[in-house]
Protein backbone atom coordinates (compact mmCIF):
# COMPACT_ATOMS: atom_id res chain seq x y z
CA UNK A 1 0.00 0.00 0.00
CA UNK A 2 1.88 3.46 -1.11
CA UNK A 3 1.24 6.38 1.17
CA UNK A 4 0.68 9.64 -0.33
CA UNK A 5 2.20 12.63 1.60
CA UNK A 6 0.77 16.17 1.31
CA UNK A 7 3.33 18.97 2.00
CA UNK A 8 2.08 21.70 4.31
CA UNK A 9 1.79 25.22 2.46
CA UNK A 10 2.24 28.51 4.10
CA UNK A 11 1.07 31.78 2.08
CA UNK A 12 1.79 34.73 4.11
CA UNK A 13 -0.82 37.63 3.10
CA UNK A 14 0.24 41.23 3.20
CA UNK A 15 -1.50 43.80 2.07
CA UNK A 16 -0.40 47.25 0.66
CA UNK A 17 -2.19 50.75 1.14
CA UNK A 18 -3.66 52.10 -1.94
CA UNK A 19 -5.22 54.82 -2.21
CA UNK A 20 -8.24 55.14 -4.18
CA UNK A 21 -8.78 58.35 -6.32
CA UNK A 22 -12.17 59.54 -7.90
CA UNK A 23 -12.55 59.25 -11.20
CA UNK A 24 -11.21 62.73 -13.06
CA UNK A 25 -13.89 65.09 -12.69
CA UNK A 26 -14.20 67.83 -16.19
CA UNK A 27 -16.10 71.17 -16.10
CA UNK A 28 -17.86 72.62 -18.59
CA UNK A 29 -18.04 76.73 -18.77
CA UNK A 30 -19.91 78.43 -21.98
CA UNK A 31 -19.83 82.00 -21.65
CA UNK A 32 -18.83 85.15 -23.85
CA UNK A 33 -15.04 86.90 -24.35
CA UNK A 34 -13.75 90.26 -24.97
CA UNK A 35 -11.95 90.96 -28.68
CA UNK A 36 -8.61 90.76 -26.70
CA UNK A 37 -9.14 87.04 -25.43
CA UNK A 38 -7.28 84.62 -28.55
CA UNK A 39 -9.51 81.59 -28.16
CA UNK A 40 -11.37 80.89 -31.15
CA UNK A 41 -15.06 81.19 -30.83
CA UNK A 42 -17.66 77.84 -30.64
CA UNK A 43 -14.75 75.54 -29.69
CA UNK A 44 -14.01 73.74 -27.14
CA UNK A 45 -10.87 75.05 -25.47
CA UNK A 46 -8.31 73.11 -22.33
CA UNK A 47 -7.88 75.66 -19.77
CA UNK A 48 -5.01 75.27 -17.47
CA UNK A 49 -4.40 76.28 -13.90
CA UNK A 50 -1.84 79.06 -14.76
CA UNK A 51 -4.71 82.04 -15.39
CA UNK A 52 -4.40 81.27 -18.46
CA UNK A 53 -8.10 82.32 -18.90
CA UNK A 54 -7.13 85.58 -19.24
CA UNK A 55 -5.32 85.88 -22.43
CA UNK A 56 -8.04 83.31 -23.63
CA UNK A 57 -11.01 84.81 -23.35
CA UNK A 58 -10.03 88.64 -22.13
CA UNK A 59 -9.04 89.38 -18.20
CA UNK A 60 -12.13 91.23 -17.66
CA UNK A 61 -14.75 89.15 -19.26
CA UNK A 62 -17.26 87.20 -17.67
CA UNK A 63 -15.98 83.88 -18.78
CA UNK A 64 -12.22 84.55 -17.23
CA UNK A 65 -13.94 85.52 -14.32
CA UNK A 66 -16.34 82.63 -13.65
CA UNK A 67 -13.35 80.61 -14.07
CA UNK A 68 -11.17 82.54 -11.79
CA UNK A 69 -13.62 81.84 -8.90
CA UNK A 70 -14.18 78.50 -9.77
CA UNK A 71 -10.41 77.68 -9.20
CA UNK A 72 -10.81 79.28 -5.97
CA UNK A 73 -12.85 76.41 -4.94
CA UNK A 74 -11.71 73.68 -7.12
CA UNK A 75 -7.93 73.02 -8.42
CA UNK A 76 -8.09 70.25 -9.52
CA UNK A 77 -10.58 69.86 -11.76
CA UNK A 78 -9.69 69.68 -15.68
CA UNK A 79 -11.54 73.30 -17.20
CA UNK A 80 -12.75 72.90 -20.81
CA UNK A 81 -14.10 76.34 -22.17
CA UNK A 82 -16.72 76.99 -25.03
CA UNK A 83 -16.47 81.28 -25.87
CA UNK A 84 -18.97 83.22 -27.80
CA UNK A 85 -17.85 86.61 -29.80
CA UNK A 86 -18.80 89.55 -28.16
CA UNK A 87 -20.88 91.70 -29.55
CA UNK A 88 -18.54 94.23 -31.31
CA UNK A 89 -20.81 96.84 -32.99
CA UNK A 90 -23.72 96.63 -30.02
CA UNK A 91 -24.29 98.88 -26.85
CA UNK A 92 -23.07 98.26 -23.50
CA UNK A 93 -25.15 98.21 -20.42
CA UNK A 94 -25.07 100.93 -18.21
CA UNK A 95 -25.53 102.13 -14.62
CA UNK A 96 -25.22 105.06 -12.56
CA UNK A 97 -25.19 106.10 -9.68
CA UNK A 98 -25.82 110.09 -8.33
CA UNK A 99 -24.37 111.73 -5.52
CA UNK A 100 -25.37 115.01 -3.32
CA UNK A 101 -24.29 117.02 -0.73
CA UNK A 102 -22.16 116.91 1.74
CA UNK A 103 -21.10 113.97 4.89
CA UNK A 104 -22.57 115.33 8.06
CA UNK A 105 -21.15 111.71 10.07
CA UNK A 106 -18.11 109.83 9.46
CA UNK A 107 -18.95 106.27 7.58
CA UNK A 108 -17.58 103.58 6.41
CA UNK A 109 -19.59 102.28 2.57
CA UNK A 110 -19.94 98.83 1.51
CA UNK A 111 -20.63 97.95 -1.84
CA UNK A 112 -19.93 95.25 -4.20
CA UNK A 113 -20.81 94.67 -8.18
CA UNK A 114 -22.10 91.55 -9.55
CA UNK A 115 -19.98 89.14 -6.77
CA UNK A 116 -19.80 90.11 -2.92
CA UNK A 117 -17.28 87.18 -2.13
CA UNK A 118 -14.95 88.45 -5.41
CA UNK A 119 -15.99 92.25 -5.73
CA UNK A 120 -16.68 94.09 -2.86
CA UNK A 121 -15.09 97.23 -1.80
CA UNK A 122 -14.71 99.09 1.06
CA UNK A 123 -14.74 103.23 0.93
CA UNK A 124 -14.12 104.80 4.29
CA UNK A 125 -16.26 108.15 4.38
CA UNK A 126 -15.09 111.49 6.57
CA UNK A 127 -17.32 114.07 7.64
CA UNK A 128 -17.33 117.04 5.20
CA UNK A 129 -16.47 115.20 2.45
CA UNK A 130 -18.13 116.44 -0.44
CA UNK A 131 -20.42 114.64 -3.15
CA UNK A 132 -17.76 114.77 -6.03
CA UNK A 133 -14.99 113.63 -3.60
CA UNK A 134 -16.77 110.27 -2.91
CA UNK A 135 -17.84 110.19 -6.27
CA UNK A 136 -14.28 110.57 -7.29
CA UNK A 137 -13.06 107.76 -4.43
CA UNK A 138 -15.91 105.07 -5.58
CA UNK A 139 -14.53 105.36 -9.24
CA UNK A 140 -10.84 105.19 -8.30
CA UNK A 141 -10.98 102.24 -6.27
CA UNK A 142 -13.36 100.23 -8.65
CA UNK A 143 -10.75 100.80 -11.40
CA UNK A 144 -8.41 99.58 -9.04
CA UNK A 145 -9.51 96.24 -9.74
CA UNK A 146 -8.32 95.14 -13.21
CA UNK A 147 -10.12 92.73 -14.15
CA UNK A 148 -13.30 94.22 -13.42
CA UNK A 149 -16.01 93.37 -15.49
CA UNK A 150 -17.07 97.14 -15.75
CA UNK A 151 -15.26 100.29 -16.14
CA UNK A 152 -16.28 103.47 -13.57
CA UNK A 153 -16.28 106.79 -14.92
CA UNK A 154 -18.71 109.67 -15.14
CA UNK A 155 -18.81 113.53 -14.71
CA UNK A 156 -18.75 113.85 -10.82
CA UNK A 157 -20.79 113.99 -8.90
CA UNK A 158 -21.86 110.52 -10.42
CA UNK A 159 -20.49 107.58 -11.21
CA UNK A 160 -21.24 105.86 -14.20
CA UNK A 161 -20.72 101.98 -14.54
CA UNK A 162 -20.13 100.64 -18.12
CA UNK A 163 -20.03 96.86 -18.49
CA UNK A 164 -16.53 95.54 -20.55
CA UNK A 165 -19.05 93.52 -22.34
CA UNK A 166 -21.43 94.64 -25.37
CA UNK A 167 -24.76 93.32 -25.23
CA UNK A 168 -27.78 92.43 -22.64
CA UNK A 169 -25.74 90.35 -21.22
CA UNK A 170 -24.86 93.30 -18.55
CA UNK A 171 -27.98 94.19 -17.81
CA UNK A 172 -27.97 90.80 -15.32
CA UNK A 173 -24.60 92.51 -13.06
CA UNK A 174 -26.22 92.99 -9.44
CA UNK A 175 -25.42 96.01 -7.61
CA UNK A 176 -25.58 96.15 -3.34
CA UNK A 177 -24.32 98.38 -1.05
CA UNK A 178 -24.64 99.65 2.90
CA UNK A 179 -23.46 102.43 5.13
CA UNK A 180 -22.74 102.46 8.76
CA UNK A 181 -24.05 105.34 9.14
CA UNK A 182 -27.01 107.61 8.06
CA UNK A 183 -24.56 109.91 5.64
CA UNK A 184 -27.90 109.63 3.09
CA UNK A 185 -26.51 113.78 2.38
CA UNK A 186 -23.88 112.94 0.37
CA UNK A 187 -25.22 109.51 -0.31
CA UNK A 188 -27.12 108.24 -3.22
CA UNK A 189 -29.66 110.10 -4.51
CA UNK A 190 -30.65 108.29 -7.03
CA UNK A 191 -29.87 105.07 -8.98
CA UNK A 192 -30.09 104.22 -12.39
CA UNK A 193 -30.38 100.24 -12.71
CA UNK A 194 -28.42 98.72 -15.95
CA UNK A 195 -30.09 99.26 -19.10
CA UNK A 196 -29.15 98.16 -22.97
CA UNK A 197 -31.69 98.04 -25.26
CA UNK A 198 -31.70 94.13 -27.04
CA UNK A 199 -30.66 94.17 -30.52
CA UNK A 200 -30.43 91.52 -33.24
CA UNK A 201 -27.20 91.04 -34.65
CA UNK A 202 -26.40 89.19 -37.57
CA UNK A 203 -22.99 86.20 -36.51
CA UNK A 204 -22.93 87.28 -33.25
CA UNK A 205 -22.63 83.38 -32.16
CA UNK A 206 -26.03 83.76 -29.61
CA UNK A 207 -24.02 86.01 -27.29
CA UNK A 208 -26.13 88.58 -25.98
Amino acid sequence: MSTISNPDITFNLTTTPESIKNAPQKVLFIGQKLTSGTATPLQVTSVGVNQEEDALFGRSSFLANGIKAFRKINKVSHVDAICLDDLVSGVAATSSISFAGTATADAIWNFSIQSAATYTFTLMIKTGDTAIQIANSAIALINAQTDMIVVAGGASPAVTLTCQHKGTIGNDISLYSETTSAVHVAFATSVTLWDCPAKSEPGDNTSR
